[in-house]
């Protein structure tokens, strides 16, 4: 089927795969920590509710992980508090800690609810205030209109009365020295 130019390909692609899942292994990073470092060191995720370790945490080892090869990577896998084994011998564990898991997202689905309808709850509270303090503050514009109108018409009423008396002083005046 594949020639042994084809073969040499592949066996380079695989090689190359190899030399990087190595690389990613010794770059894997989680909180300034070496994952695949194969010391044993655990590595907890909190699942309280302030992210800390009091309420509950998940714990993980990985007890040691070797390099890959043309046969897979050789990991071993030691589920927090048991024995070392195998990878086979260690999964068994996990639909029990996926239980637990998906319990977990359950509850933070339902904080993450919670607090959402807070929000808009309060939301509405700011908006209701914002349009009530508005109806009160704003200016009757109106009746502001109608004071200006009869404070001007009083104003003229009053010059044309001062004028009206001025012209009867003049025309008494004039009569006087006529």
């Amino acid at each position: 089927l594949n020639s042994a130019a084809d073969t040499a390909a592949i066996l380079a692609e695989a090689d190359a795969l190899i030399s990087e899942f190595a690389a990613v292994q010794t770059r894997s990073l989680w909180k300034g920590e070496q994952i695949f470092g194969g010391t044993g060191s655990n590595n907890k995720i909190g699942m309280g509710r302030n992210n800390g370790f009091a309420g509950g945490s998940l714990g993980l080892t990985l007890a040691s992980v070797g390099t890959a090869n043309a046969t897979g990577v050789n990991a071993t896998l030691m589920a927090t508090g048991g024995a070392s084994g195998t990878g086979a011998g260690s999964l068994g564990g996990i639909p029990s800690l996926k239980i637990a898991v998906d319990a977990q997202q359950v509850a933070a689905g339902a904080m993450y609810n919670q607090i959402s309808n807070a929000m808009e709850h309060l939301t509405n509270l700011s908006s209701t205030l914002s349009l009530d303090m508005g109806s009160k503050l704003d200016v009757d514009f109106a009746g502001e209109t109608t004071e200006l109108a009869k404070g001007q018409i009083l104003a003229q009423a009053g010059t044309a009365m001062l004028a009206q008396a001025n012209a009867q002083g003049q025309s008494l005046l004039a009569l006087i020295q006529s």
